[in-house]
Order: C-alpha cells, then structure tokens, then sequence
C-alpha cells in the first residue's frame, strides 16, 4: 500500500510539473521540457543512469552557445536550476516517505512483536497448565500400569500355584489310577484264573461223564446182544440191529427195567421218562421211514434173480388222487375270506419331505409297481400359469363330468355355472 501511494504521488507531481511548464515557447523550450520530462518521468532511473545530468547540460550548452541569445540561456539556466531543484525536492520527499515507510514497519514490527509475545506468553501458560496435566496424566499412567503389572504378576502367581496344585492332583489321581487298575488287573486275573479252572474242571466233568455214558452204552449194548443171544440162540436180526444202533447212537436206553426202576425210584421224573419214550419211537419211525424212502431192509426190492427185468415205477393217477384226497381231508386248506361288503374307493395320501430327499423318483418307481396317479403342486402351478397367459378358459362340462372335475379357482364358480346354463 505504501507503494501505491508513493507512485500516486509522484504522478501528481508530474501532472503539476507539466501545469507550471505551459508559460514558455514551445520552439525555444522543446528540447528543455522533453528533458525534464524525461527527468521527472523516470526519477528511479536517473539514479542509475550512466551519465550525470551535468554533462547532459553542458553537451546542451556546448551545442547551443553559438548563435543563441543570452536570455534563452538565462530562461534555460533557470529552468535546468528548477529540474535540479524540482529532483531534489523529489530525493527529500522520497526520503521522508522512505523514513515514514520505516518507522511504520518498526511500529508494525514492535506491534507484531508484541502481539507474538503476549500470544506466546498465553500459549506458554496454556503450555505449562497442558505439561502439568500431562504430567498428571502420565503419573496416572504408570500408577495404573504400575498397579496393572503387580495384579498381572499376582494372576500369573496364581496361575502357577493352581496350576502346580493341578498337576499335583492329576498325578496323585494317576498313581491312584495305576494302584487301582493294578489291583483291578489283578483281581481279574484271578477271577479269569477261577473262572478258566472251573471251565476246565467242568468241561474235563463233561468229558467223563460223555465217556461214562458212552462206556455204558457200550456196555448196555454188548448185554443186550448177548441177552438176546443167550434167550434166542441165533443171530440177531437186521431190522432190529439197525433199531438197536440207531437208538445207541441217539444215546437212548436200550432196557426198560432200568427205566421202570428209575421211574420207582424218582416218582418225580415220569413227564421226562414219558418225553424220552416218545423221542425213542419217534427215532425209531423215522429209521422205518428212512428204510422204506431209501429202499433198504424190508423194503429192499428183489433182486435179478428173483426179478429178471428192471423198469421204473410208473405213475399212477388213481393213487395220486386218492393221496391228494387224503391230504385235503387230514389238512383241510384254509377258507377264503369273503369279499368285503363296501365298495372300493381310492386314497389321497400326501408325500412330505426335505428338498432333494428323492420324493419324485421313490413315487415314480411306486406308481410303475402299483396304479396310482401323481399330481404335483408345481406342475399344476405352472400348467394354470401357462394356460393364464395362452388366454385359456374353462367352459361348462356336463354333471357327471363337473362332478369329477377339480376347480381351483372357487371365485370363478358362479361364471361357469350361468354360461353352462346358457350352453
């Protein structure tokens, strides 16, 4: 701004310059105003300038000497006098505003200067009150951590000890464990050992008493022989040889006194006598039968002498009826249950199911083995979509087909009914 008001004033300086210059001639006076013009217009300049002004003068005086009047030189002597006295005017009042603009900044300095120190002077309190409250922050931070850390050690500390005391448990629980299972071991192992004796004592007890029984069966038999030997004086017969072995291999009883004698003597066992008569002729059916399936004993045929050809049986559709007559009188065959007395009817029966569970395939498969229909929820869906969006609609049947049909749209029942009625 100080600039600006130096530049505005020396432009008016210039325009009152050029006002004062106007009185002379313009012929006489031409080179000396455009001099001073010049001097006045650039007074920076002039200071820097190769040349003085003095020797712009004299080079003028010098060329004009000759042949001008002495009142020219007067009025330009008077007139240099003037632009040296007008330059320095100008040099004094650039050095009052030079001096003006310094004492202004010194006065802005020292105002500058003032308002940073009193600003500093807050901030250092503003300082100093923070730094105290950071002060008192940071001691309450390492109290804090301080405290932090002895309660951390006291956990870690704790944390130790239970954990000590744990181990210590755990491995007093595992010594207990081992003397446990030891003694458990150990108990086992003799009652494996008792248990292994008596199995062996009661398997060698089963071992005897087989061979005791075997032993007297043998005995038994050998009696039974020379009994029969003895009573008979001849050879035993086939028939009865294959009786009495089957009945010594069945482990039966081949003499009834004993039996009789048993029976005296323990009243209690008649049902078990009874059962081992019964198992006794049963065995002894089944030898008979067996005898005449495989054709050996009695009902071994004749031999070639006796039958000189050989022919397979041949069927007899007489003897077959009268067995098959036979069987349907002693098993008669079960009645047929009667035919129910409703009608058929068919059942609705609903599949639910997580998605993917195979509900469509399991129903497919179903409906190839049996005859039922399936209707899916979402191809009905899409089918009234479909048939929606090709315009379709439903036109009245008769009543015995509007009885079977299925109507899904309940809001459309009056509508069908009337335009059945019209058709």
């Amino acid at each position: 701004e100080t600039m600006n008001d130096i530049k505005k004033f020396e432009k008016r300086v210039l325009t009152h310059s050029d006002f004062e210059d106007e009185g002379f001639d313009e012929q006489t006076n031409s080179e000396s105003i455009n001099l001073a013009d010049i001097e006045v217009s650039a007074p920076y300049e002039q200071e820097n300038a190769p040349k003085p002004s003095t020797d712009i003068t004299e080079y003028i005086h010098s060329k004009t000497t000759s042949g001008i009047d002495p009142y020219i030189m007067e009025i330009r002597r008077r007139l240099q006098e003037d632009i040296h006295a007008r330059r320095e005017r100008e040099k004094r009042r650039r050095k009052v505003l030079v001096d003006q603009l310094r004492a202004l900044e010194s006065i802005e300095d020292a105002r500058r200067e003032e308002s940073l120190v009193s600003h500093l002077l807050r901030q250092s309190q503003f300082e100093r009150r923070l730094a105290v409250e950071l002060l008192q922050t940071r001691h309450e931070k390492d109290v804090l951590r301080q405290n932090r850390i002895g309660h951390e050690k006291e956990l870690e500390q704790r944390r130790r000890l239970d954990f000590i005391e744990a181990m210590d448990r755990e491995a007093e629980l595992a010594r207990l464990a081992r003397i446990e299972y030891a003694e458990q071991v150990r108990k086992d192992k003799e009652l494996h050992d008792i248990i292994a004796s008596d199995k062996a004592e009661a398997q060698h007890q089963e071992n005897f008493q087989v061979c005791t029984e075997i032993t007297w069966q043998l005995v038994d038999f050998s009696l039974k022989v020379s009994e029969y030997r003895q009573l008979c004086e001849n050879l035993i017969p086939v028939k009865l040889w294959r009786e009495w072995n089957a009945l010594f291999i069945a482990g039966q009883s081949l003499f009834d006194d004993e039996n009789r004698a048993d029976q005296q003597d323990k009243p209690n066992k008649l049902h078990a006598q009874t059962i081992l008569e019964e198992e006794s002729l049963k065995l002894l059916d089944e030898g008979d039968f067996n005898e005449y399936r495989n054709m050996i004993g009695e009902w071994e045929p004749p031999t070639r002498e006796q039958f000189p050809f050989e022919t397979p049986p041949v069927d007899n559709p007489i003897y077959g009826f009268v067995i098959n007559r036979l069987h349907h009188i002693v098993h008669p065959p079960p009645e047929k249950l009667p035919p129910p007395l409703f009608p058929a009817y068919g059942l609705k029966i609903i599949v639910l199911g997580k998605s993917f569970s195979g509900k469509t395939t399991a129903l497919k498969r179903y409906c190839e083995e049996h005859t039922i229909v399936i209707i899916s929820l979402e191809n009905l869906v899409h089918e009234a979509i479909d048939a929606f969006k090709n315009n379709e609609m439903r036109e009245g049947e008769a009543d015995s087909d509007s009885e079977s049909s299925v109507i899904l749209d309940e809001d459309k029942k009056p509508d069908e009914n009337t335009s059945g009625n019209q058709t």
